[in-house]
């Protein structure tokens, strides 16, 4: 989860090839969340094609999708819909979605292509 975290993709590969757990979360995100809220696309993918759930939530109820969006991250926001991430979850505290959280940052690619996808 920290190296995710930190985008080293050569030893996310590495561990990955020793089959680390994809989906293992410390107390807080599992490794996609932690590798999505900070930009780190080519960790996203190795994750997601090592069967990375791309649904999951932390503890407040946000997905790797909401924190994305969040962040402005349009390439990742794109790949996790692709893979099926849901639009339509909502965090915990406050019911915002990914759609609501790009929107409240300004985010207008990330608007964009969450608003495209929601209407397919």
């Amino acid at each position: 989860m920290a190296v995710s975290q930190e985008g080293h993709c050569d030893i996310v590969k590495l561990l990955l090839e020793k089959e680390a757990t994809v989906n293992e979360a410390d107390q807080m995100r599992a490794a996609l969340i932690h590798s999505s809220m900070r930009g780190h696309y080519d960790v996203v993918v190795m994750l997601l094609e090592k069967g990375a759930t791309v649904n999951t939530a932390d503890k407040a109820g946000r997905t790797a999708l909401i924190h994305s969006s969040t962040r402005g991250h349009c390439d990742i926001v794109r790949l996790l819909l692709e893979k099926g991430a849901s639009m339509n979850t909502a965090d915990t505290k406050f019911g915002r979605t990914a759609l609501i959280q790009s929107s409240k940052k300004g985010h207008f690619d990330v608007v964009n292509c969450c608003w495209r996808r929601g209407l397919q």
